[in-house]
């Protein structure tokens, strides 16, 4: 495949993946976002982004086999096989992973960022809703800590939102697939299709 058509899927924990078997893309480029890789374990890489992460669900990050990328301190984290990725703060969008990332306010925003780094240039988002559905955050359990402010996915769409102009500008062509997302800059696709297509190729 061209690499001007690279597919790469971001996988988020939007409660819009519930029961979503997303094994049909497998053989193709995926980076996660914290338990997101739940769903898609063998997933090419995964993000999470603080100590929160490493400290509660360090038996995921282990049993990990793929690249594993973080923004945590050195200081905290001790795994030599964790890439730390520079802060570049909230507000741009990176297509340099040596240069670092933006945060976004939240791990998928730098998972999309190492989707691109890593190449990808046709990328699907899956499971960012940046809504609460059914009283649902995520597909999978509560994180143990209190439900985050509704209000903070207005700043994590924000990112997405001033992201789509600078990534138009490099021909990266991206399509989100969750039905219920609030994020408006991409073009809507449907899941089941892109699965279908995608478990062929």
């Amino acid at each position: 495949m061209s690499m001007l058509h690279k597919p790469g899927f971001v996988i988020g924990s939007g409660s819009s993946l519930t029961g979503v078997d997303l094994s049909p893309l497998q053989r193709h480029l995926i980076v996660a976002a914290n338990r997101a890789v739940e769903a898609v374990p063998f997933a090419t890489a995964m993000c999470f982004m603080d100590s929160f992460f490493w400290f509660n669900y360090r038996h995921i990050i282990d049993d990990f086999a793929g690249v594993k990328f973080t923004l945590a301190s050195n200081d905290v984290i001790d795994d030599p096989q964790i890439f730390r990725l520079h802060d570049l703060g909230y507000r741009g969008f990176s297509f340099s992973l040596n240069e670092g990332v933006y945060t976004g306010v939240n791990s998928g925003f730098i998972a999309f960022q190492v989707c691109v780094g890593l190449g990808a240039s046709h990328i699907y988002l899956l499971g960012f809703d940046m809504c609460v559905v059914k009283n649902k955050y995520h597909f999978h359990e509560p994180y143990p800590r209190p439900p985050q402010d509704p209000q903070i996915y207005l700043n994590m769409q924000r990112a997405f939102e001033d992201a789509a102009p600078l990534l138009k500008e490099r021909g990266v062509e991206v399509f989100n697939c969750s039905e219920v997302s609030a994020i408006s800059a991409y073009p809507k696709v449907s899941l089941t299709e892109v699965l279908d297509e995608y478990r062929t190729s």
